[in-house]
């Protein structure tokens, strides 16, 4: 799962930086295929990114997409990955971090 947060930031510093390069040539290829491959994932498993059990996979995949899509606004989420980001929005830890977020704490 590191490759997968790895390639989400690297694909952030790409598109708020305009950088421009071949997808060749980087380990993520380009901003749109690390999106697209994530919709891909979440489509077609489970409710959470490696399937039935929420992992530390999910707060750092469900935290870029949300970081990407509601901080950034850089990232325009898919039916499946809306979906995803609305799951994790709706857990306890996620609600009790957007607190202490919004408070400074």
């Amino acid at each position: 799962m590191a490759v997968f947060h790895a390639s989400i930031e690297a694909a952030f510093v790409q598109k708020v930086a305009n950088v421009q390069m071949a997808p060749a040539t980087a380990g993520w290829g380009d901003f749109d295929r690390v999106f697209n491959v994530i919709e891909e994932a979440l489509a077609s498993g489970g409710p959470w990114i490696l399937g039935e059990r929420f992992s530390v996979a999910d707060v750092m995949v469900g935290g870029d997409l949300y970081f990407g899509s509601e901080g950034l606004r850089i990232v325009q989420l898919k039916p499946a990955s809306a979906a995803y980001v609305a799951r994790c929005k709706k857990r306890p830890a996620f609600k009790r971090a957007q607190v202490l977020n919004q408070t400074g704490a």
